[in-house]
């Protein structure tokens, strides 16, 4: 059953109105997916199955990792990890941590919950973009991404 010509054509609206972030390639994740693989092909060396099994293995889990680890930016809000939704309403604070030296934001949600945003995407400058232009004015996200973005231009 094919939807109705109107909620098709929001919904595409609201697609290219989103803007998606992946985790980069160089990110600390990556490098620690890799050395993991790596030590366990060195530990198994030189059996030619366990080596394939191991790459396969490893090819596996760097496309999971790139193509669950996003998060989009959109006018209604935030998906996060492709599942997650996050209304701009629901945001009650914001807090930038490091964990383990890679950068998140807390952010507390209305009902008590709390998710954590991971900052080491690539192409970061643009994600705090999206933020300061996509959430509402007075949003604590909005008020983080513009004080980060100023902060960048030495403002």
């Amino acid at each position: 059953m094919r939807p109705p010509p109107g909620r098709a054509a929001a919904a595409a609206m609201n697609r290219s109105a989103m803007q998606t972030f992946r985790i980069h390639w160089r990110s600390p994740p990556v490098g620690l997916v890799v050395l993991w693989f790596g030590l366990g092909m060195w530990w198994v060396w030189p059996r030619r199955v366990a080596l394939m099994a191991l790459a396969a293995e490893l090819v596996l889990a760097l496309a999971m990792l790139f193509s669950l680890f996003t998060v989009s930016v959109a006018e209604e809000g935030l998906v996060l990890f492709r599942v997650n939704q996050l209304r701009w309403s629901q945001v009650s604070g914001v807090r930038a941590v490091r964990l383990l030296g890679l950068p998140h934001l807390i952010i507390s949600r209305r009902n008590g919950g709390k998710w954590w945003l991971p900052l080491y995407l690539g192409g970061r400058p643009r994600l705090e973009r999206a933020l300061a232009e996509m959430a509402p004015i007075g949003n604590p996200l909005r008020l983080y991404a513009e004080s980060a973005i100023a902060a960048r231009l030495g403002k």
